[in-house]
């Protein structure tokens, strides 16, 4: 009886050592969705404050921009960043014919 506590307690301690890398590894991929997370709301808020300060968009541009933004809330603001903030546009006055 002795034998099978001990074998017992072997598997016991076997099994706590696996549980604590696994809580190492959960660990470690806890803190990296919460950097991930943070980056995109990161991202998000200033995708928003350069699109509400651009002078370079009317207000319809800067309306469907923050649609964009809040639809596709990575992509979004990435491709407000990569294309968006240098886009040029041609501002006209309207004319009355």
């Amino acid at each position: 009886m002795n034998s099978l506590t001990s074998t017992a307690f072997l598997a016991q301690a076997a099994d706590t050592t696996s549980d604590s890398d696994t809580s190492g590894w959960f660990f470690v991929g806890m803190v990296f969705l919460a950097l991930v997370a943070l980056a995109c709301v990161v991202l998000f808020i200033a995708a928003l404050v350069s699109i509400l300060s651009s002078r370079s968009l009317t207000v319809g541009g800067k309306l469907l921009w923050c649609i964009a933004v809040f639809v596709f809330q990575f992509f979004g603001p990435l491709v407000w960043f990569l294309w968006g903030r240098n886009a040029q546009l041609s501002r006209q006055p309207y004319r009355y014919r």
